[in-house]
């Protein structure tokens, strides 16, 4: 861990950042499981409690061990892609629904 103190306009607060790198702590497995469900703001959340880190220290480690398992990586790519396709059937049939509703 190493600790960045950068410095402050008068009358801003100071403000302390840890960086932690996945291979220094391993990530929950509740936040493994969200990644490996395509929930990447889910595993960010869960890295943000358990640890007590603040969201850029938790998106900084969840991105950094999501870029060292490309598995995981697909995965979420495939979840997004479905979400998309249910997005878009969704959409498709209430514009079929709207346009009977209104052309009967």
């Amino acid at each position: 861990m190493s600790l960045s103190i950068g410095k402050v306009a008068a009358g801003e607060e100071l403000r302390y950042r840890c960086n932690v790198s996945a291979p220094e702590r391993p990530l929950p497995a509740a936040a493994i499981a969200a990644l490996a469900n395509g929930n990447k703001i889910e595993a960010i959340k869960i890295v943000r409690q358990e640890w007590g880190t603040d969201l850029r220290d938790s998106k900084d480690a969840v991105e950094a061990y999501a870029k060292s398992r490309p598995d995981l990586m697909a995965a979420s790519q495939q979840a997004g892609s479905r979400a998309k396709a249910w997005l878009w059937l969704v959409a498709s049939v209430a514009v079929a629904v709207a346009a009977y509703y209104f052309l009967r």
